[in-house]
């Protein structure tokens, strides 16, 4: 998802930024403050070491994780939700999320939606 020094910028924006939030000088105040009241970091004008973005990553997926084809379908025009034969609980899930979505973009749609 993100190359060269993009890994470096974004690992000590995210990683860094967290681990001096919840561990740093004000990190036990910090764990339960309201964000108003929370200290945040100064600036930052390095990055972190390397091995904090190089080491112990994950592979990248094989491509027949990614292709596995069709577990369900959703037809927002019936509302019809069908689950094929290697559809499990989280092609339900997933599926009835676009009903969700539809469901609510018509609430909205409706005069005096709230």
């Amino acid at each position: 998802m993100f190359t060269g020094s993009a890994k470096g910028a974004i690992t000590s924006e995210t990683r860094g930024q967290n681990s001096w939030l919840n561990f740093g000088p004000y990190g036990e105040s910090n764990r339960t403050a309201k964000v108003e009241d929370t200290v945040f970091a100064d600036q930052k004008t390095g990055l972190m070491p390397e091995w904090t973005w190089s080491e112990g990553i994950v592979d990248d997926m094989p491509d027949e994780t990614l292709a596995q084809g069709p577990r369900g379908t959703f037809n927002p025009a019936t509302l019809e939700l069908v689950l094929n034969p290697n559809a499990d609980l989280s092609t339900w899930f997933h599926e009835t999320g676009h009903f969700f979505l539809e469901v609510l973009a018509d609430v909205a749609s409706q005069p005096g939606a709230p």
